[in-house]
């Protein structure tokens, strides 16, 4: 591409106005800013972002597709909702006006299997209008590639086993919400801790989904797979800085979740996921297990879980715009690269 990317960005909260400063940083030109939130709608979306005037006014998020169109996007980062249930209608829009798609949703990085309908109508959807739609973040390079390359080094490999820690108050209040902050134990068991696969044995969104996209590049075979929740409390109160409450003591702080998957192969895949509010002293770290020969660990000691996603995400940006038409997942793109250049000269036309 001989020229800079043009991008916009579809939600302004704490994860969006990352991204919107390391698309400038990266020497991205935004064209393009939508928000759902009144109070934002119509602000300079630099502004609201903590990064200063940028020109871009905030547009409705209903007119998204019409303000894409004119805006001549290339691509449109995501940082909205979770599933692609929650994602669709967003990225219809991007569709209709012929705009490449890329999200943070959890679901988005490897829906294949917890949502194959949906994921199946936007596939469809995204080649009929000539584009890519795909999903990363934190678990493309921390629980995908860094994993199948230390399994590639490996003569025999048995069991992989990840654990992962990540401060959820880095995330906005849905995200809090979504791991059952606040609720009693009973609570958290009658609503969350109930949680169980759909008719046809399938599970929604991560790590179940990270285990699907683990065996896919390793090549293994799903013969089974479990998933279960577990909430973490505090003997100590916490305080929310998202939401500005504090949590008392004996109250859900969070949860992890558990996904342990069974292969053909013989390979078994166990990944725990915990997300909740810290208490001092606390931080992000992952560390993954490797059984066979030899035996393998390694450890991410203190990760920036929440500014990597977003990064992780924007210099994704090449391969999502040069890969073919349809929901590509980031299996089916080369190990993420880091950009010494201009990301234009990144970019393959299609």
């Amino acid at each position: 591409m001989n020229r800079k990317v043009r991008a916009a960005q579809f939600g302004i909260g704490r994860m969006g106005s990352l991204i919107m400063k390391t698309l400038l940083e990266k020497d991205c030109e935004l064209v393009a800013a939508f928000a759902r939130n009144p109070a934002q709608i119509g602000r300079d979306a630099g502004e609201i972002a903590g990064i200063g005037s940028i020109g871009i006014t905030v547009s409705d998020s209903k007119n998204a597709a019409e303000v894409l169109h004119r805006s001549g996007a290339d691509i449109c980062l995501i940082a909205t909702k979770g599933t692609v249930a929650e994602l669709e209608e967003t990225i219809k829009a991007c569709c209709d006006a012929g705009v490449n798609v890329l999200t943070i949703g959890e679901e988005a990085f490897w829906p294949w299997t917890s949502s194959p309908e949906i994921t199946k109508r936007i596939d469809e959807m995204a080649k009929a209008a000539g584009v890519t739609v795909s999903g990363s973040g934190y678990p493309d390079v921390y629980w995908g590639s860094l994993v199948t390359n230390v399994a590639g080094s490996m003569s025999k490999l048995e069991k992989i086993h990840g654990l992962v820690y990540y401060d959820i108050d880095n995330y906005g209040s849905d995200f809090i919400a979504g791991h059952g902050v606040g609720l009693t134990a009973e609570e958290f068991n009658e609503g969350l801790g109930r949680w169980k696969p759909t008719a046809d044995g399938l599970w929604p969104c991560l790590p179940g989904d990270q285990n699907g996209w683990l065996c896919r590049q390793l090549g293994l075979t799903v013969t089974n797979q479990t998933m279960r929740r577990i909430p973490k409390y505090s003997e100590i109160d916490l305080y929310s800085k998202t939401t500005g409450e504090t949590i008392p003591a004996g109250r859900v702080i969070g949860m992890s979740v558990a996904a342990e998957t069974t292969t053909a192969e013989g390979i078994a895949i166990e990944i725990e996921v915990c997300g909740k509010l810290y208490e001092p002293g606390e931080t992000d770290g992952v560390t993954w297990y490797f059984t066979g020969n030899p035996d393998t660990e390694i450890f991410v000691r203190n990760p920036q879980t929440h500014v990597l996603t977003c990064t992780t995400v924007v210099n994704r940006i090449p391969d999502v715009i040069s890969a073919h038409p349809g929901f590509v997942t980031t299996d089916r793109m080369d190990p993420i690269r880091y950009m010494a250049k201009p990301m234009n000269e990144y970019i393959l036309e299609k």
